[in-house]
């Protein structure tokens, strides 16, 4: 295991931290055994509320909580610092430990580049800046949670085809606009925008075909449903065994936004 260190300089829209360099850690045995592993690493140290996904194509930074990122899967070009800053090429074994203030973004992705992302203990509920107004996301989180969704994370949508079979999901776009496909290659597009909430019901495969304006969701989960799994179907025997989890899951109590929609799964 490497390790790489580099100061992200000071700037006005994206801040970056005046104390800490960005870490990168380069050939980190947990990142290249997958998403598990990662997440098991980095609660071994303390770091919690990890989720599987991407990074978002538009420079933006958590001013509540340092983060880090294993990449898993694939490979991309991120670009630290903000528009003021430089981009680094990285790959599945990579792990980048970003200080609070630090500006990241995808500037491109090869391969099914996937991350693992997690928080210091006591840091899990993280703030989303771009250097405008957070108010949309917070919204978000608040009414998801005030339903019973939690484990939320604020992000984009994989552009590969997947689905989860341990949970229900919803999916606040808050913000731009995307076409997403839902149902895997059999199903149909959706041309969703700010302020459209989509429930999936676990075993809903889903991608994002196109995406404009910053486009950023807020994720969430039933209560009890947070430690999600991430299938793309690749294994026939892993669907298989996916179908009777999903055939098992329960509806969930209560409707992420209050309405009667999640009344029709029972």
């Amino acid at each position: 295991m490497k390790l790489e260190t580099w100061p992200a300089p000071p700037g006005d829209r994206i801040p970056n931290n005046p104390r800490f360099p960005v870490l990168i850690y380069h050939d980190v045995e947990a990142a290249v055994a997958g998403p598990e592993a990662a997440r098991s690493l980095f609660a071994e140290h303390g770091w919690g509320g990890s989720w599987v996904d991407g990074v978002f194509d538009f420079h933006h930074f958590h001013s509540t909580s340092h983060e880090v990122l294993a990449v898993v899967a694939g490979a991309a070009t991120l670009e630290l610092g903000g528009p003021q800053g430089r981009a680094f090429q990285v790959a599945a074994g990579d792990v980048l430990v970003l200080p609070a203030g630090t500006g990241h973004r995808r500037a491109t992705a090869r391969n099914g580049f996937t991350v693992v992302g997690a928080y210091p203990a006591g840091q899990e509920d993280y703030d989303l800046l771009r250097g405008d107004d957070p108010a949309e996301v917070d919204a978000a989180r608040g009414l998801f949670g005030r339903h019973g969704w939690g484990g939320s994370w604020v992000d984009g949508v994989f552009d590969f085809h997947h689905f989860h079979s341990t949970s229900h999901e919803v999916l606040a776009v808050v913000g731009g606009g995307a076409t997403i496909e839902l149902g895997g290659p059999q199903g149909r597009a959706f041309d969703v925008q700010t302020g459209d909430v989509i429930v999936l019901p676990a075993g809903t495969g889903h991608r994002r075909a196109r995406a404009d304006g910053g486009f950023t969701v807020v994720g969430a989960y039933p209560e009890g449903q947070e430690d999600y799994d991430l299938l793309r179907g690749d294994d026939p025997a892993e669907v298989e065994a996916a179908r009777a989890r999903i055939e098992r899951l329960q509806a969930p109590s209560r409707d992420p936004v209050g309405g009667d929609g999640v009344a029709g799964w029972r």
